[in-house]
């Protein structure tokens, strides 16, 4: 085969498959034997996947030395995935295997925004907002939020909305706006999009989109949605529905919410 015949990629493949248990026993030490051959030959994958080995302990002791220097090598490739410079911008914010460093962090991060990476994207935009290894400048952030969410980034498409909810980051109130980008980001099943589109319909009594909106939110799990839910079926109109309101609720108050808590001790 072409990965017994020293083919850097081919080897590459064939450990994912004994990484992941695809057509062969899962074998993680195996994989990584593979990886580090592979790596070894300078297939850049390879070093990637090394590195997150020894991160993880995968088949290897872990060691965030070695990861950083094994995603570092991948990084010099010139055909590298972006994805690679955005891991160790990562590796670089958090001190993974590495002395943490924001600035040098925002290099890697740039590389990956620049090859059109929208979570690298998204980082830099949040970086710029709080002055994160940049001075803080509210165009730029809006700059990268923006690219990331017209690619469809549901964390800058939630970012821009609360930004025009609440006149942020240099952007003034705008509901309808507010409003276009929460449901952008909902749309992708985004759970703090889902809660806060479902208040904003609350604030405006529409109960239908609302109910809608916050249903979806309280079955991803979203507790804070819960009590604003049960309120929603209180109200009265079309959409009243009071022992599911109290039901939701009580199941409020239960996620241990102190302020919910205190509002259902009150009313139920």
């Amino acid at each position: 085969s072409k990965a017994e015949k020293g083919d850097c990629d081919a080897q590459n493949e064939y450990a994912k498959c004994f990484s992941s248990g695809n057509g062969v026993q899962k074998d993680e030490k195996q994989a990584f034997n593979l990886w580090l051959k592979s790596a070894e030959s300078g297939c850049w994958k390879s070093q990637a996947n090394l590195a997150n080995c020894y991160q993880a302990g995968s088949g290897v002791e872990k060691d965030l030395y070695k990861a950083f220097y094994w995603l570092k090598k991948a990084s010099n490739n010139p055909n590298v995935s972006p994805k690679v410079f955005f891991q160790l911008g990562v590796y670089f914010t958090n001190g993974i295997g590495v002395q943490p460093d924001p600035i040098e962090a925002n290099n890697y991060f740039k590389k990956a925004a620049g090859a059109g990476l929208h979570e690298a994207q998204f980082t830099l935009g949040s970086n710029y907002a709080n002055g994160i290894g940049f001075a803080q400048n509210f165009q730029q952030a809006l700059y990268w939020y923006n690219l990331a969410a017209r690619q469809g980034d549901s964390e800058a498409q939630l970012r821009i909305a609360i930004a025009y909810q609440n006149g942020d980051i240099g952007l003034p109130i705008d509901i309808e706006k507010a409003k276009y980008w929460f449901i952008k980001s909902a749309e992708q099943n985004n759970i703090n999009a889902q809660g806060l589109l479902g208040y904003l319909y609350f604030q405006q009594d529409n109960m239908e989109r609302a109910i809608f909106w916050l249903s979806k939110a309280v079955r991803a799990g979203d507790f804070n949605s819960y009590a604003l839910l049960g309120n929603s079926y209180l109200k009265e109109g079309k959409y009243q529905n009071v022992s599911e309101g109290v039901a939701l609720l009580r199941l409020a108050r239960l996620k241990g919410n102190d302020e919910i808590a205190k509002y259902a001790n009150d009313n139920l």
